[in-house]
């Protein structure tokens, strides 16, 4: 029988458990697991028999090499008597075991800093819709792991995995890509545990299809409906340990695998963090976050890894069209802010405001005014749910203004009973306003008191 660690590899430990569960009474787990315990089990209780050996024909014996002595092992250090000793056993044994088996692997890493201020905006804008629709909420995750996915296609071997047979080294790749995700489990007892199920496939999905595939995985995650499938075969894993406020993370790389992705927290570069927030807007400082790729050096190298990093550094920065292909997955009206350099060169603080300060001022009112006379086109009117039309008039590039320039404040003239408000507040006040479910057009109307009413 094989070992449960050679099956499925780091989640072993939570199989482990289900077994011990099944053994103390088999109503109590799942009935595929059953099913597979019980298999198990047929398969231990009758052992095939062993055959005698055959007898060899006697043969003259050779004079025995000398034995080499053997090497006493090393004694180790005894605990010293004030010290207590606590056993590890059962899932944090497992862990343990499976860190032994990881050593196994030769591994390097390779890291890289990405800014994420247009992942930021663009995904905001995202879950406003998905909110408004009643879909699943995207994290921060969903959208790296999908620049994984979408960057495997031009560096596949990523996704392969190291063989030896025979003494014959070979690079295994396989047919799909089958995406591992990192899911911190809360046990009963307050203790922790990682599992790592698979999306299968994932490379032929769309986004929105990835979302719901990843909706379902956390959902069967959580509520202990994982099956025996889910774990299996997995050829590449993400792992976000970020979400807890770790910077940059090396994770270990289980065998079978070919690279573990792992993303730290998302915040302002340590010299940045102590700043006012406002002096931050102006000078148009990006939160960044640090990714790492641990990859198995006999059949990656660093350069690989590198550029496979900066691809995916590449598309969340809004390239090759990767927010444009998710709003139209999605059905989003809108098209993503864009990235563009910031040209910013107000007063930080006082002072008389300069010319190109002036002329994003008059670009915000005249993006006001565009809403006022043409955000119905953009109205979700159509009970069939076909997409809305698009209005380039409505873009921010549109204006010369750029995704940095959301943070900071400009003046709205009452807008939304605001006198001044930041650019990201009058954006969503104006798209709330004018295109959802209700398109209103009032502008051509020729009487000044019917307008203003």
């Amino acid at each position: 029988m094989k070992s449960l660690e050679a099956v499925f590899g780091p989640n072993s430990a939570l199989v482990e458990e289900l077994y011990n569960q099944y053994q103390d009474d088999p109503d109590q787990v799942p009935d595929h697991w059953r099913t597979y315990f019980d298999e198990l089990n047929g398969d231990a209780a009758a052992p095939p028999a062993e055959k005698e050996p055959k007898k060899e024909p006697a043969q003259k014996k050779e004079p025995a090499p000398e034995r080499k002595k053997k090497k006493k092992p090393k004694k180790e250090e005894p605990v010293p008597e004030d010290a207590k000793k606590h056993k590890i056993k059962g899932v944090a044994s497992k862990i343990v075991e499976n860190m032994d088996d990881s050593i196994k692997v030769p591994t390097a890493t390779s890291l890289r800093v990405l800014p994420m201020k247009m992942l930021t905006e663009d995904r905001a804008i995202i879950n406003r819709h998905l909110l408004r629709n009643g879909e699943p909420k995207a994290s921060f995750t969903h959208f790296i792991a999908w620049a994984v996915i979408q960057a495997l296609k031009e560096f596949p071997t990523l996704n392969s995995y190291y063989k030896n047979e025979d003494g014959t080294h070979y690079r295994i790749e396989p047919g799909q890509v089958n995406l591992g995700i990192a899911v911190d489990l809360k046990s009963k007892d307050g203790s922790r545990n990682l599992v790592v199920p698979n999306i299968k496939g994932v490379d032929q999905m769309n986004f929105k299809e990835f979302l719901y595939a990843y909706a379902d995985i956390i959902y069967k995650a959580r509520n202990g409906d994982l099956e025996i499938s889910d774990f299996q075969n997995t050829t590449i894993s993400v792992t976000n340990p970020g979400t807890i406020g770790t910077v940059s993370s090396v994770p270990r790389l289980m065998q079978k695998q070919g690279a573990i992705i792992a993303t730290g927290s998302i915040n302002y570069p340590a010299e940045f963090q102590s700043m006012a927030q406002d002096v931050l807007n102006q000078l148009g400082v990006s939160k960044v976050m640090s990714i790492t790729c641990t990859y198995d050096h006999r059949i990656i190298q660093g350069a690989e890894s590198g550029s496979f990093l900066q691809k995916i550094h590449q598309l969340l920065n809004g390239e090759e069209t990767f927010y444009e292909s998710i709003f139209k997955d999605l059905d989003i009206p809108y098209e993503p802010l864009p990235f563009g350099d910031d040209q910013y060169q107000g007063q930080l603080s006082g002072g008389t405001n300069t010319l190109e300060h002036d002329r994003r001022a008059i670009a915000v009112w005249r993006l006001i005014n565009m809403y006022r006379m043409r955000g119905h086109v953009l109205a979700d009117l159509d009970p069939l749910e076909v997409s809305p039309g698009h209005g380039p008039e409505l873009d921010l590039e549109y204006y010369g203004l750029t995704l940095w320039d959301l943070d900071r404040e400009f003046y709205c003239g009452g807008l939304g009973g605001f006198k001044s408000a930041k650019l990201r507040d009058i954006i969503k006040l104006l798209r709330d306003t004018y295109c959802s479910k209700i398109g209103a057009e009032y502008m051509h109307l020729l009487d000044l008191d019917e307008r203003k009413w």
